[in-house]
């Protein structure tokens, strides 16, 4: 081999080892962002079914959804879900489970959407009914424009209007409040 094809060849090694440097700091960068990442257990026709869902911020996962099956309409980029149950991560650990009928999931707009019998119970106890809610990706927040009930060791509240911040382990309750306080004298 002359001198000048090992000159080529050492560039041409030089600037792939480059490139790949490149291509690696940009994956690395971009694992900072919201990501979805999806799977399904079985095609039948145009249903899936056995579905789950994960997303991840910073490659640490913040939430997760199953469903039974889910109808995808990729032109509308909705995917239609029946029998859904997800779970949401803080990262103080605390989790948020929830249950429902039927649901959403809205990919570029970042919502997930659920109904029918929806209930979440956090791992302290709250256990929230309702009819309807929304989980927004990016704020991290569970809302609900409808009529909620709160149950808790007691205390059972109810109003309209849920806003539950994941990351901060709160919940609010907007208006019509009322609360029916159990052993409050001991």
């Amino acid at each position: 081999m002359s001198k000048r094809t090992k000159a080529y060849l050492a560039v041409f090694i030089a600037l792939s080892v480059a490139g790949f440097i490149v291509l690696a700091s940009y994956q690395y960068k971009r694992r900072g962002s919201d990501a979805i990442n999806f799977t399904a257990g079985k095609k039948t026709g145009s249903e899936l079914s056995e579905i789950h869902y994960t997303g991840t911020r910073a490659g640490r996962l913040v939430w997760e959804l199953n469903a039974d099956s889910a109808k995808i309409a990729q032109s509308q980029d909705i995917t239609e879900l029946d029998t859904v149950k997800a779970a949401f991560y803080a990262v103080s650990g605390s989790v948020y489970r929830l249950t429902a009928q039927e649901g959403r999931l809205k990919e570029s707009d970042g919502f997930i959407d659920v109904g029918g019998g929806v209930v979440v119970v956090s791992d302290t106890g709250e256990r929230f009914v309702t009819d309807k809610l929304r989980y927004t990706i990016k704020s991290r927040e569970i809302t609900s424009k409808g009529k909620v009930e709160v149950i808790s060791k007691g205390m059972n509240v109810t109003g309209s209007g849920l806003i539950v911040e994941v990351e901060k382990d709160k919940f609010t309750l907007l208006k019509d409040v009322r609360a029916i306080i159990y052993d409050a004298v001991q």
